[in-house]
């Protein structure tokens, strides 16, 4: 997509993660799009062709990794693109992106230069819980999307699947946070700011939350048999 950089953020625990994600990403996105996987060290595994890994300064032990945006920071200076597409090495696609609805909300962030995200899921949708309506028709339309705002609600930093406004993001971003404290910290700096998070009522991009963490177990859930059966062998946990 022209105007766009496409990452993916993994850790080292999660890596082999990549590889069904980079499978489903194919499928249900595009082969012929270019991604980057920002990684702390090489892959002992082979990509698509389509992906290329950038290792990133990374300091401390365990995850999350203190001073990730350090290395996350100088990456996102190296790269031209003002809008960037993030991604989560343990989200698998599990149906067909709506790839011209991204193009759409990129657009519309280009008209409106206070939006530092524009989430891709239905993170947005349901964040500020059963009170606020599902459909926003006060807030705005554009091409086949209802757009809502979720203002003063958690996780509006959240790193699940959004388009971000560079300059914005490298404007929050401060040396010495985890990935964590990009999501907790960076969503009280948004709260208490004029920077704008929106998302959709129809979400143009679905997955599943393939790792669970706290039990090291894998969700597959929802994925077709075709795709387990080529997936499954690179499940390491």
């Amino acid at each position: 997509m022209s105007g766009l950089k496409f990452i993916v953020t993994t850790y080292d625990h999660a890596m082999w993660a990549l590889r069904p994600f980079a499978y489903l990403f194919n499928i249900y996105w595009s082969a012929q799009q270019p991604i980057t996987a920002l990684v702390e060290s090489t892959p002992k595994f082979s990509l698509p062709p389509n992906f290329d890994t950038r290792i990133i300064d990374v300091d401390g032990e365990g995850w999350p990794k203190r001073k990730w945006t350090d290395g996350f920071i100088k990456y996102l200076n190296s790269i031209k693109e003002q809008y960037i597409v993030i991604l989560l090495e343990d989200y698998w696609l599990d149906r067909k992106a709506d790839t011209e609805g991204v193009r759409t909300l990129h657009e519309y962030m280009t008209f409106h230069p206070r939006v530092i995200r524009f989430d891709l899921t239905m993170d947005r949708l349901y964040a500020g819980g059963p009170n606020w309506p599902l459909y926003d028709p006060e807030y705005d339309q554009y091409g086949h999307y209802d757009i809502m705002i979720r203002p003063g609600t958690q996780y509006q930093m959240s790193l699940q699947a959004g388009i971000f406004n560079k300059g914005l993001l490298l404007n929050m971003l401060q040396s010495g946070w985890s990935p964590w404290d990009v999501e907790l910290l960076g969503t009280t700096i948004i709260n208490e700011s004029d920077m704008i998070v929106l998302g959709t009522r129809q979400n143009p991009v679905s997955y599943i939350n393939a790792l669970k963490n706290e039990k090291r177990e894998v969700n597959t859930e929802g994925l077709p048999r075709e795709h387990l059966e080529v997936i499954e062998k690179w499940i390491e946990w």
